[in-house]
């Protein structure tokens, strides 16, 4: 979730479920980004209740999963039977996340990363 102009925002974004995705090639499949701009933190829009479920393909980049959530954090995020791998043969697709709160069952790649 974005803001492409610029202008921050205020309030939530909750109870999100995005399922049965497939992916071909895709850069960033699975992608929450409140810290994409410098100027404007994410931390005004609170995140929370979201679900990536059945996503499978291949991630045209290495980092297949990014919960970069603001110092206020993303709360509930689960992400259940998901399988994506890299488009590049031999290599592996990763996750990153800072402040994501959550559970992630049966996902691939894994996401050791999700807070509690």
């Amino acid at each position: 979730m974005q803001d492409i102009r610029g202008g921050g925002g205020l309030g939530y974004a909750k109870h999100i479920t995005f399922e049965q995705i497939i992916l071909v090639n895709v850069n960033n499949p699975i992608i929450i980004d409140q810290e994409y701009s410098i100027s404007h933190k994410g931390a005004n829009v609170s995140v929370s209740s979201v679900k990536f479920q059945g996503f499978t393909g291949t991630s045209a980049s290495g980092l297949a999963i990014q919960l970069n959530c603001s110092s206020s954090g993303c709360y509930d995020i689960l992400l259940e039977q998901n399988n994506i791998v890299s488009a590049q043969p031999g290599k592996k697709a990763s996750s990153f996340c800072t402040n994501a709160h959550g559970t992630a069952r049966n996902t691939v790649p894994n996401v050791p990363c999700l807070l509690k």
